[in-house]
């Protein structure tokens, strides 16, 4: 009898080890999945740091001809003119609207209801932009604060700027996806 019980309680310790063994590797498994999941998380704000910080250095300065140091792009304000929504509908493509551009002379448009409106404001305002006009009226440096201030986090939607020169593609014949990606690791992964 007593043989019988030592065995009963044997049996029981042994089913009740075998479940705290498979707890205990359990609680291990998931340790492991939040250690994981803990570098992925220091990783990618590492990378998020290291990008900003790259963008920054990149696109953060200008020099304008005849300085003999670059400046803050941040300490230069930007006002750009915009076509108001209403005032697009005079156009029936955006062919049109370009031709309309290049037509006049001033290279810029006559429209009465134009008004001068912060670029930035508008950029909060509208999921998509235009930026047209001739060879350097600020094209590239207002797309450069916009990013800059994308990264700030001063922007009304949260996005990551990418900057992609457009006189790339007169020069490498790489599809947009391309240098997207060749961007992003430049920015992200350079040392």
């Amino acid at each position: 009898m007593f043989e019988t019980v030592c065995r009963a309680i044997g049996s029981l310790l042994d089913s009740k080890w075998n479940v705290l063994k498979a707890q205990y590797h359990e609680g291990l498994q998931e340790i492991e999945i939040e250690q994981e999941r803990i570098k992925a998380q220091k990783s990618i704000l590492q990378a998020s740091m290291k990008y900003c910080k790259t963008y920054f250095q990149r696109y953060g300065y200008i020099k304008i001809l005849g300085m003999s140091k670059a400046m803050l792009l941040d300490t230069i304000y930007t006002t750009v003119k915009f076509l108001k929504t209403s005032d697009l509908s005079y156009f029936s493509t955006l062919d049109d609207l370009e031709e309309s551009y290049h037509q006049n002379k001033r290279q810029q448009f006559k429209m009465v209801a134009n008004e001068q409106r912060d670029g930035l404001n508008v950029a909060n305002q509208e999921q998509y932009l235009m930026v047209l006009g001739g060879p350097g009226v600020g094209k590239s440096i207002f797309l450069r604060k916009l990013g800059l201030e994308a990264l700030k986090g001063t922007l009304g939607h949260h996005l990551l700027p990418i900057f992609i020169d457009l006189k790339r593609f007169r020069e490498q014949r790489n599809s947009l996806s391309e240098d997207i990606v060749q961007e992003l690791r430049f920015l992200a992964l350079r040392d």
